[in-house]
């Protein structure tokens, strides 16, 4: 058995022939698909990384519309409602409560809402624009946006390298 060639690992001389060259110079490059993966998991743990807030109708009511701080209402997929706040009323205390941070950027949206349907929606805002007495209109806009989270849309094709 000893004898046999395919059980020997020398060569002619008995020397052992040398080890094959390891991928990338000898270097354990592993930790670098646990990077890769951890930012692709990470969004999936966070507080959606500094987004807008869901609040409930009571408070868009109570706490935006009745001081009429609602600068725009945009309807994404006929689905949510993206509120965004006018920028003299971020100086509002009741708004200054922001886990986030989003508010004091002045950029939004800054909180959104979950819909049942937009004409249910339009009908319910109207009522308490005229409840609160406020006289001046909404914007009010309607956009279509692909589903699914936006980071990763941007990641998508980097996941495939």
């Amino acid at each position: 058995m000893a004898s046999d060639p395919k059980y020997n690992n020398s060569n002619d001389n008995g020397e052992r022939p040398p080890n094959p060259k390891p991928p990338f110079g000898g270097k354990n490059i592993g930790w670098v698909y646990w990077v890769v993966i951890l930012l692709l998991l990470f969004p999936l743990f966070t507080n959606n990384l500094g987004g807008p807030e869901e609040i409930s109708w009571s408070k868009l009511e109570s706490s935006l519309l009745a001081k009429n701080a609602v600068e725009k209402i945009v309807v994404i997929n006929k689905e949510i409602a993206q509120i965004y706040v006018k920028q003299d009323a971020l100086d509002d205390s009741d708004l200054k409560d922001d886990p986030n941070g989003i508010l004091s950027s002045g950029q939004g949206p800054h909180y959104y809402i979950t819909i049942g349907s937009v004409e249910s929606f339009e009908d319910k805002l109207e009522r308490a624009q005229e409840d609160a007495g406020i006289s001046e209109k909404l914007i009010f806009d309607m956009k279509t946006e692909p589903v699914g989270p936006r980071f990763y849309h941007g990641w998508c094709p980097c996941s495939f390298l």
